[in-house]
């Protein structure tokens, strides 16, 4: 009935703690069965000694119950060759994204104020609110209660930005949590503004109505590729300007690089969730090789489907290519040479949605 949300964090001796995955477990399908989680690659940069930390952010009790068995830490590598990750695959880019440091680290269009007041926000422990939960806790797991507090009773403002530095051509998931509102849900709109490409929208959702109960849901980009960036200005704006209720709290902003390209742009936007963030869970949809290739490669899926379309997304979000197929393999090659560089390969079937990072060279 309810499923566990595991929250996987690495604390190292010099680097401290890092949350390297962040996934819930899959709905009970009416009968009790074993799936696995795991943080593909990790770099262990400076550190000597790690402590690894499981814990459930799913807080309800009915039917969260659940098994876990086969922990495994091993480094990778072959017989001829060891999997490198660069220093810092992984690690939180943006800095003070807990707000444990407080009012630093970001910038708003809101005006700060050191205590609530209404059309403002303030960042501070405890919650703004003494008629609803003057108690609510913030959303850190290591929780020491402090969150940015914001009254939406300003027109559509900038929430919270801030600029970081980006490898080109990478792949990245980011994420924050934004707290339940009573009556008015903020819309979150969000930005990148990458210093080669300009201001993207990347995404836009509605907060999750208030239910009687004061909660945490998370929000995001699973899959964003740097492209000629080497800085991108994240920023998240509020697109309701109802000032009725549109008090809400934000915490835990999170921008990362995906060791698995693969793994993150795997998304199925949830129809009964709204705005949340989710992965699936399946490792091995289709392949594309060769990859990195010159443009030609061999889709291989691993079930047959009917009508297949697909398309061949550059770095700028155009479309280079479409084209349909049916079966589990079909062989593309484009109609017009294409740049080198990176691009999203999509491919929607049966109500699913599936991507791949490939690379022309």
């Amino acid at each position: 009935m309810v499923q566990p949300d595991f929250e996987v964090h690495f604390i190292g001796d010099v680097t401290g703690d890092n949350i390297v995955l962040s996934q819930t477990g899959t709905p009970y399908p009416g009968y009790w069965e074993w799936e696995k989680f795991i943080a593909s690659c990790w770099n262990a940069g400076p550190n000597t000694t790690v402590t690894i930390q499981v814990i459930n952010n799913a807080t309800a009790g009915g039917g969260n119950d659940f098994g876990m068995d086969d922990f495994s830490f091993r480094e990778c590598c072959t017989s001829s060759y060891t999997v490198f990750a660069p220093t810092g695959m992984g690690m939180n880019l943006f800095t003070n994204a807990d707000f444990s440091a407080g009012n630093t680290g970001f910038t708003s269009g809101h005006t700060y104020v050191p205590v609530y007041n209404p059309c403002n926000y303030f960042v501070g422990p405890g919650w703004f609110s003494n008629v609803y939960d003057p108690n609510f806790p913030d959303n850190t797991p290591i929780a020491d209660n402090m969150f940015m507090h914001v009254d939406g009773c300003s027109p559509v403002t900038v929430l919270w930005e801030q600029t970081i530095t980006v490898a080109q051509f990478t792949t990245y998931k980011f994420s924050f949590f934004g707290s339940r509102a009573d009556y008015k849900q903020p819309i979150y709109e969000m930005h990148f503004i990458g210093n080669a490409t300009g201001n993207v929208i990347v995404n836009t959702k509605t907060g999750i109505p208030y239910t009687g109960t004061w909660t945490w849901d998370e929000y995001g980009v699973p899959c964003w590729n740097s492209g000629p960036n080497t800085k991108v200005t994240v920023r998240i704006v509020n697109l309701e300007t109802d000032p009725a209720g549109v008090d809400f709290g934000l915490d835990d902003f999170s921008f990362r690089q995906c060791c698995n390209p693969d793994a993150c742009c795997r998304y199925i936007p949830p129809t009964d969730r709204q705005g949340q963030f989710e992965n699936t869970t399946t490792e091995n949809a289709f392949t594309a090789f060769p990859n990195p290739g010159n443009g030609t490669f061999e889709i291989n899926l691993d079930h047959a489907v009917v009508n297949a379309n697909a398309e061949l997304i550059n770095v700028l979000g155009e479309r280079v290519a479409t084209f349909t197929f049916s079966g589990n393999t079909y062989k593309f090659t484009p109609q017009t040479s294409l740049s080198k560089g990176v691009y999203m390969l999509r491919i929607t079937a049966d109500g699913e949605q599936l991507n791949k990072q490939v690379i022309i060279e």
